[in-house]
């Protein structure tokens, strides 16, 4: 039996040849040579165009052979060429149209100015408040004239005079021994008032002021009684009796 593929239907041979032992002893053996227990691999039909095959001896002719790696290699390499040679072609392009942008165009300088605004915040100061106090009202003179009052009798009433100044007063009152009114009257003046003669009078001036504000003063005034001119009676002498002796 020669050397080469083995058919495994074949039945296994008894002589001297064993199944898949070259016909040359320097052959290098095939996988399971010399063991019938081992598969033989399957058998693959040889490539177009080798032998028994189309192109090959005795065979049709096969398609032309493919190039192998290296034309992949020399594919790749134009490829990357092309790229190359199109992005210089571009950016060529790129910096003709630009620079014939900025021939034509007259360049324009804009200059940005930034305004800083500074924002003063001022406290507001604490409200004040201001109290006017409003002097009370005075009263700077007062007096009664006469004083003592000569009366005729203690059953007469005759006039007499008040005189008062004031400060800070809108006007005064009097009054007669006692608080009852007896009239209203500016803040500076002088009255008549009566007094009625037997015994002692009291005269109360009030000055009213602002916001309710007053002050008082009092005086007392005394009545004496003058008596009026003594009449003077004249009597007449004692009648003369003159006697003429003859």
């Amino acid at each position: 039996m020669t050397g080469g593929p083995v058919d495994p239907t074949m039945p296994i041979p008894t002589g001297g040849d064993r199944r898949g032992a070259p016909s040359d002893p320097t052959s290098p053996a095939l996988p399971g040579a010399y063991d019938p227990t081992v598969a033989v691999p399957p058998v693959v039909p040889p490539p177009p165009g080798g032998p028994g095959g189309p192109g090959g001896p005795g065979g049709p002719a096969g398609p032309p052979p493919s190039g192998g790696s290296g034309d992949n290699r020399t594919r790749i390499i134009l490829g990357i060429v092309a790229a190359v040679v199109v992005i210089v072609v571009g950016v060529v392009v790129a910096l003709v149209v630009s620079g014939g942008s900025d021939k034509s165009a007259p360049s324009t300088s804009t200059t940005s100015t930034s305004a800083s605004s500074t924002t003063s915040t001022t406290k507001p100061s604490p409200s004040t408040t201001v109290t006017t106090t409003v002097n009370g009202p005075q009263i700077t003179a007062y007096n009664a004239t006469p004083n003592p009052v000569n009366c005729p009798n203690n059953s007469a009433t005759v006039q007499m005079t008040l005189t008062w100044a004031t400060s800070n007063a809108l006007g005064v009152t009097i009054s007669i021994d006692g608080p009852g009114k007896f009239g209203d009257y500016g803040a500076n003046g002088n009255a008549q008032v009566p007094f009625a003669c037997g015994g002692s009078h009291s005269y109360t001036i009030t000055a009213n002021g602002q916001s309710g504000q007053s002050a008082q003063k009092t005086i007392t005034v005394q009545g004496q009684v003058v008596p009026g001119p003594t009449s003077t009676t004249t009597t007449a002498p004692p009648a003369t009796t003159t006697t003429t002796h003859p």
